[in-house]
């Protein structure tokens, strides 16, 4: 499988998907505080008097004074373990993703040679799947054309009067799947002859 270190791939992503995680977690929290205060203090109050509501409402202010700092703390802890969480999570899908529209953008520009490789427990395993599934048929099909024009060609060869347009036709054809990789050392000799050919201007 492909080894990944890296954990932010696709910053913007995975931020956003961070981000929301934390604003739902931060939305439940507020939610949950809001109502046990609400539910305390109207018990507390039903069955309290005047004077003792006086001194249950000072006991609060006390209460939360002292534990403010604490408060604070816990909600920085937790936003920490949140972060942390939501970019292992953002991670196994920023990354398959990131590796599939690299795939994509090598097939767009003709190389036809590689497979999308994910880790175990990566998610849009199922599209890494249909992606290499749909380059193996084209690297099939980019093939079984190539050898049929090298056959043709060769037929044309031992033709003593070939039909211009049957030439004509066998160059575009060449032309056509000549910008395909179908192997890695196809890729590396296309590579280094742009190199060649750049040192030579």
């Amino acid at each position: 499988m492909a080894k990944r270190t890296k954990l932010i791939v696709n910053r913007s992503q995975q931020s956003r998907f961070i981000f929301t995680v934390l604003l739902v977690c931060l939305l439940v929290l507020i939610i949950n505080a809001v109502n046990i205060y609400v539910l305390v203090k109207h018990f507390a109050m039903a069955q309290a008097g005047v004077d003792e509501i006086q001194a249950l409402s000072r006991i609060s202010a006390a209460v939360v004074e002292k534990m403010r700092f604490r408060i604070i703390l816990l909600v920085a802890v937790n936003g920490i373990i949140v972060v942390g969480i939501g970019l292992f999570l953002s991670h196994r899908i920023a990354g398959p993703s990131y590796n599939i529209e690299r795939e994509m953008r090598q097939v767009m520009d003709g190389d036809i040679s590689g497979r999308v490789k994910l880790r175990e427990g990566d998610q849009l395993s199922e599209l890494a799947a249909a992606m290499n599934q749909m380059v193996d048929g084209l690297r099939d099909i980019v093939g079984n054309i190539r050898v049929s024009a090298e056959s043709l060609e060769g037929e044309i060869r031992k033709s003593e009067n070939p039909d211009p347009r049957v030439i004509a036709g066998l160059n575009s054809l060449n032309q056509a799947i000549a910008g395909f990789q179908l192997s890695s050392e196809q890729k590396d000799a296309r590579q280094a002859d742009i190199v060649s050919s750049e040192t030579e201007s």
